[in-house]
C-alpha cells in the first residue's frame, strides 16, 4: 500500500479561461462583478503555485467550435494544461465525426462538453443527441455532462442508450448548498450511479451556496453521498476556477475545502485528486 502521507502532484479537471473581447460569452455576465474580467492561463498558473496542483484541464465556455480550435492553438505548449474539454456539435454525428477528428490530433483533447442551458429544451433527450454519443465512444473521449436535477431524466435515458461511453457529471449536478439538495437530487445522482460508465467531479460547489458565508458542513451531506454512490474509483476533484472567486474562494480555498471534507477517505485520496482524472480521460503525462 501506498504511503498515504505522500504528496500528491494533484490534477485539476475543471478550470476555465476566457477573454471578454474575444467571444460573444453568456457566460459571465457584467453583473457577475468579482470574475468579468479576462482571465489567462497566466492567472492560473500563478495561482497554482499556492497549491499542490500541479495540471488543470480546460473546460470550454462557449458552445463554440472556433473557440475550441483557439484554446487547442493557445494551450499546445502549456505544461500546466494536461487536457482540454471543448465543444462540438453533439446532435449533429456526421459534422462530430469531422471535428472530433480534427481536435483528437492533439493529444490533449479529452473531452466533450456543451452548454445545456444554451441549446434547445429536451436536448439531451434527442436521438441525436444520443447518436452523438455513439461517435465520442470512437474516439474514446468522455462527456461532460452539465446538468442540474432537471435534466436527470433526459441524462439518465442518454446513459442508458450509451452504455459504453465514458460520462462526468459537473459540479455534483449543482445541488442547493443553501438550503441542502432536494429528494429528487438525491434520487437522481442515485440512479445515475448505478451506471458503472457515469463518474462525477467534486467542483463547483462553493457558488452553489451563501456566496458570502458558506461553511464547510454547507456541502458535507452532497459529497458524502456521491462518496457513497459512486465510491471513490468514479470521483474526481474539480476547482471551477476562476467561478468560484464569486464565493470568494481561490484554488486553495477550494483545494483545502474539499480535502477536508474528505477527511474519512485518507487513503483513497490519491485517486480522488489525481489518478482517476488519468485514468478516465486518458492524460498523457
Amino acid at each position: 500500500m501506498e504511503d498515504a502521507n505522500e504528496p500528491i502532484n494533484v490534477i485539476d479537471t475543471h478550470f476555465h479561461v476566457w477573454e471578454l473581447e474575444k467571444w460573444k460569452y453568456n457566460f459571465p455576465t457584467p453583473s457577475m462583478k468579482e470574475i468579468y474580467r479576462n482571465f489567462y492561463v497566466s492567472d492560473y498558473e500563478e495561482d497554482l503555485k499556492k497549491t499542490p496542483i500541479k495540471h488543470g484541464i480546460y473546460v470550454q465556455v462557449e458552445n463554440n467550435v472556433q473557440e475550441t480550435r483557439w484554446i487547442i492553438e493557445k494551450f499546445r505548449e502549456k505544461d500546466s494544461v494536461i487536457g482540454i474539454v471543448g465543444y462540438a456539435h453533439i446532435n449533429n454525428p456526421d459534422l462530430l465525426d469531422k471535428e472530433l477528428a480534427e481536435f483528437t490530433k492533439d493529444r490533449k483533447f479529452v473531452g466533450v462538453r456543451n452548454i445545456i442551458p444554451d441549446e434547445v429544451e429536451g436536448y439531451l433527450g434527442q436521438e441525436r443527441t444520443s447518436e452523438g454519443m455513439k461517435v465520442i465512444k470512437k474516439y474514446d473521449l468522455v462527456y461532460d455532462l452539465l446538468i442540474k436535477e432537471e435534466n436527470f431524466q433526459d441524462a439518465l435515458s442518454l446513459v442508458r442508450k450509451n452504455p459504453a461511453t465514458k460520462f462526468n457529471i459537473n459540479h455534483l449536478a449543482k445541488p442547493n448548498a443553501k438550503t441542502g439538495a432536494s429528494k429528487a437530487w438525491y434520487e437522481g445522482m442515485s440512479a445515475l450511479a448505478e451506471h458503472n460508465n457515469v463518474h462525477c467531479k467534486l467542483s463547483g460547489m462553493v457558488t452553489e451556496g451563501d456566496l458570502q458565508n458558506w461553511k464547510p458542513e454547507d456541502f458535507k451531506n452532497h459529497v458524502q453521498h456521491v462518496m457513497d454512490k459512486f465510491g471513490a474509483d468514479r470521483v474526481m476533484f474539480g476547482s471551477d476556477w476562476p467561478v468560484c472567486k464569486m464565493a470568494n474562494a481561490d484554488l486553495d480555498t477550494v483545494y483545502n475545502l474539499l480535502d477536508q471534507l474528505l477527511s474519512d477517505f485518507t487513503e483513497q485520496k490519491k485517486k480522488i485528486f489525481r489518478t482517476n482524472a488519468i485514468e478516465l480521460y486518458n492524460l498523457k503525462l
